[in-house]
């Protein structure tokens, strides 16, 4: 469920007014940078690791990829200080950066009312700019949310207010929003 890791995922939405889906990856990358970390390329890491304010990772071969890599990786840096290597339980920090990653991507609110269109996983992948993997995760999140009682607690509360989900989705999927600084964004 990460509780946390969804409160910090929408106060980082809020704080650079995000609101349209997928997330711009020029967008990404300014808030990495306008947080403090930087983004080098090297073919000589397998996946990705944080030294000194530097992700170093592996070229991804797709904006998906990349943009959930980037995320996950600014989650591990961010809230819980950088490099989990040598840690013993690694796999508890893993996923906590993977919920923090699903979360910023796919807001609570905004996700579940793509679902409640009946949208395939290939659909949410393609709409969210994000993994399989990673739409799978999500789902999974929102199913926990659900179970425990904790999503009507959350969706309105976090990062978007009854209204305000309603009007972000419109049924032919166009992102509106009545106060975006971005243009809108066809799906």
């Amino acid at each position: 469920m990460y509780l946390t890791m969804a409160q910090k995922a929408n106060k980082l939405l809020l704080k650079y007014n995000i609101v349209n889906f997928p997330i711009n990856i020029d967008i990404i990358e300014y808030i990495i940078e306008n947080e403090g970390l930087e983004i080098e390329f090297t073919s000589s890491i397998k996946k990705a690791v944080i030294i000194d304010n530097t992700i170093y990772m592996n070229k991804p071969d797709n904006m998906s990829d990349y943009r959930s890599f980037v995320i996950h990786e600014y989650g591990h840096y961010t809230y819980q200080c950088g490099n989990i290597e040598y840690l013993s339980n690694k796999n508890k920090y893993e996923m906590k950066a993977q919920a923090f990653a699903a979360y910023f991507l796919m807001p609570i609110g905004v996700f579940e009312k793509h679902l409640e269109l009946n949208q395939n996983d290939y659909e949410l992948s393609h709409d969210f700019g994000v993994t399989l993997e990673l739409i799978k995760f999500r789902k999974d999140l929102t199913k926990a949310l659900i179970d425990s009682g904790e999503y009507n607690l959350l969706v309105y509360s976090l990062y978007f207010n009854k209204n305000d989900v309603d009007n972000i989705i419109d049924y032919e999927n166009i992102y509106l929003y009545p106060d975006n600084p971005y243009e809108e964004c066809y799906l």
